[in-house]
């Protein structure tokens, strides 16, 4: 029984370490600055969720994560992938949150568990997805230029302008106020 203890404890470090390790993507942590606002340039997958402290964790393969630049600036995260065929993983956490630009593509998912927003923003430039459907937003300016879809839930009013294709879709029973140029849709879920 005493011999199979040291292998049981050495399998059980192996399976760990193979959970840790799952696919060999280093993952970078960092407690930083407090923000309101998001812009990231570059494609990827990104999780927003609430957290009393602002936390930044990245993930992807060496080469890429080497390639990403971020810094928080007059109350913005901002975040810069530099290598187009990269698509790390980031992970956000924040207490408060207004404003989500995404430029140049990618996927922004919000999770549950932010107070209502009295007032947001939110813009995307050439591509991508935002998920702000999980904040109750009062009043809302969704901008998308060049393609790109928002889901969200808007309670009072939304302001939606689409130039050049892309995809407002809202829960709620806001007043909407549309300025489509060149095609696109507004639509209720």
């Amino acid at each position: 029984m005493i011999k199979f203890i040291p292998l049981f404890l050495f399998m059980a470090c192996v399976i760990t370490m193979s959970f840790i390790l799952k696919d060999n993507s280093p993952a970078e942590k960092n407690d930083i600055e407090a923000f309101d606002k998001i812009s990231i340039t570059g494609g990827g997958n990104v999780y927003i969720y609430y957290s009393k402290t602002p936390t930044l964790e990245i993930s992807g393969s060496e080469s890429c994560t080497k390639n990403i630049k971020s810094n928080v600036s007059s109350g913005t995260l901002e975040i810069i992938i530099n290598d187009s065929s990269c698509t790390p993983d980031i992970i956000i956490g924040t207490s408060s949150l207004n404003e989500i630009e995404q430029n140049n593509g990618g996927i922004i998912t919000v999770r549950e568990g932010f107070p209502e927003a009295d007032s947001f923003k939110c813009l995307i430039n050439n591509g991508g997805n935002v998920d702000i459907s999980k904040i109750n937003i009062n009043s809302l300016i969704a901008v998308i230029n060049s393609g790109g879809k928002i889901s969200t839930y808007v309670e009072n009013e939304l302001r939606g302008n689409i130039n050049n294709g892309g995809e407002i879709i809202y829960e709620g029973l806001p007043q909407v106020e549309s300025n489509i140029s060149n095609g696109g849709r507004i639509t209720q879920k």
